[in-house]
């Protein structure tokens, strides 16, 4: 029996749902300071776990927490404000606002230190000096006299990070107050925390025109993942998250159809230039608009002229973006870790090429697949965001957040389980030195996602197989 919103009873079971899963957020956000790890090798081992496993903790609470109340809203229970979006939408934000702005103050960026290359490079760039010109190495990291140069990793290596990111990266170091935040670490993640904040706003209009359950959202703006590695460690990834949501959200929009075009092209150009791969998800959307000339004309103009006009400024600087290419080669050719598909592949075939053909095709016949049965844009783009990362050499957990900001629209349980499970690599810290992910960890890590996958695919086939009998019969 479906329950009924107006009984007595439903109404006291979905909030304590939602009540267990805000205490479990506040519990985690509380947690996540305790953590420290000194990457400086002086650190003890046994302190390093000690501090993982309260993170473990608290992330493994919050999650149970929030999958209880995705169990209650896949099963048809009522949540709080059922009929009232607007005011459950209130809450989801005044919850997500205030443990993200706890989280600037109170904690300090410990399970990741990039944050301290994206300064760098806000810094550079509002200097005049193109941040691909130099490497930290070059401008003196190492001697001790510049506390933004010395924490950052690889510093013989200019930066990686793309044009949409470097011009975010120094509006956030003009931005930030002198005197308060000098080296304006917590400046970048409250920023970041705002665009993740706008994130959860695109989530929440999306789910409220589509009539359905605002407390979805809650999936994403309350996972432990999302908190620790936007507020917590200050991932940039949010830029090209927001940009790609927002694209997504602009296909099925009101108004001119080649208004949307041009600005859903423009969007997933500058998300693109956040992370490459967000181009992809441009294919089937492209492939959709082929038979609309003026679609897919305004669609071409406003990636082309987004594009130029992010890339040009910077190539025209000294330096141009020759080295930044450098840095991208030794990524693709050298950097491997916590990978579930690749590596394994590089090992049986004796060849990185090799594997790099065979995942290509993989990930092709998923977007191929998605497109012919049909799939909505949103689940094409989760699907293919969850598998890219599945067939990376290179899987941090906040890679994983481009995947999971689409799991409020789209619930997947291989993915929900990865959420949790991707922390778990997080291990490698316990030396931070040595930088040794134990195998057992990956194949722990892994083992329950595809097991899930698995049952999945099998459960689509039988749903596949009973409706081709069923036109069949009839």
């Amino acid at each position: 029996m479906t329950p009924d919103e107006k009984t007595p009873e439903c109404r006291w079971a979905g909030r304590m749902i939602v009540a267990t899963a805000i205490a479990a957020t506040a519990w985690f956000a509380v947690t996540l300071p305790f953590v420290q790890i000194d990457r400086t090798g002086a650190g003890d081992a046994a302190t390093h776990l000690v501090s993982l496993k309260w993170y473990w903790f608290g992330a493994g609470i919050g999650w149970l927490a929030l999958s209880l109340v995705a169990w209650a809203l896949c099963t048809g229970r009522s949540l709080p404000f059922a009929g009232r979006p607007a005011r459950a939408a209130a809450c989801i934000l005044l919850v997500a606002t205030g443990v993200r702005v706890f989280l600037v103050l109170a904690a300090t960026p410990q399970l990741s230190d990039d944050i301290w290359r994206y300064i760098h490079d806000g810094r550079q760039l509002v200097s005049g000096t193109s941040p691909y010109a130099f490497s930290p190495a070059q401008l003196g990291a190492g001697r001790g006299d510049d506390p933004i140069l010395d924490q950052i990793n690889h510093p013989e290596l200019v930066s990686i990070y793309l044009p949409t990111s470097q011009y975010t990266f120094a509006g956030l170091w003009a931005a930030r107050p002198a005197r308060l935040d000098p080296l304006g670490e917590k400046t970048f993640r409250a920023g970041f925390a705002l665009i993740d904040l706008a994130i959860v706003g695109v989530l929440l209009v999306y789910l409220i025109r589509q009539k359905r359950s605002a407390w979805w959202a809650t999936l994403y703006a309350w996972h432990p993942l999302t908190l620790s590695e936007v507020a917590g460690s200050g991932h940039q990834d949010v830029i090209g998250i927001l940009l790609l949501v927002g694209a997504l959200a602009l296909v099925g929009g009101a108004g001119s159809r080649s208004a949307r075009a041009f600005a859903t092209a423009a969007g997933l150009a500058a998300s693109s230039l956040v992370k490459p791969f967000a181009l992809v998800v441009a294919l089937p959307i492209a492939w959709r608009w082929r038979g609309d000339r003026k679609r897919f004309i305004a669609a071409a103009s406003g990636g082309f002229l987004v594009a130029v006009a992010l890339v040009w400024p910077l190539a025209a600087m000294d330096g141009g973006v020759s080295r930044l290419i450098e840095t991208s080669r030794v990524f693709a050719g050298t950097w491997a870790f916590n990978s579930s598909l690749h590596q394994p592949i590089v090992s049986l075939s004796g060849s990185k090429m090799v594997a790099d053909v065979i995942i290509t095709v993989m990930l092709l016949c998923v977007l191929a697949g998605c497109v012919v049965t049909r799939e909505s844009l949103w689940r094409i783009a989760q699907l293919f965001l969850f598998a890219a990362l599945l067939c990376s050499s290179t899987a941090h957990p906040w890679y994983l957040l481009w995947a999971l900001v689409l799991i409020p629209l789209r619930f997947d349980a291989a993915l929900w389980a990865m959420s949790l499970t991707i922390t778990w690599s997080y291990a490698v810290l316990v030396d931070p030195v040595a930088w040794r992910l134990p195998a057992w960890v990956v194949v722990l890590e892994y083992t329950p996602v595809y097991l899930l996958l698995v049952l999945s695919l099998i459960r689509l086939g039988r749903t596949r197989m009973k409706r081709s009998a069923q036109v069949r019969t009839a």
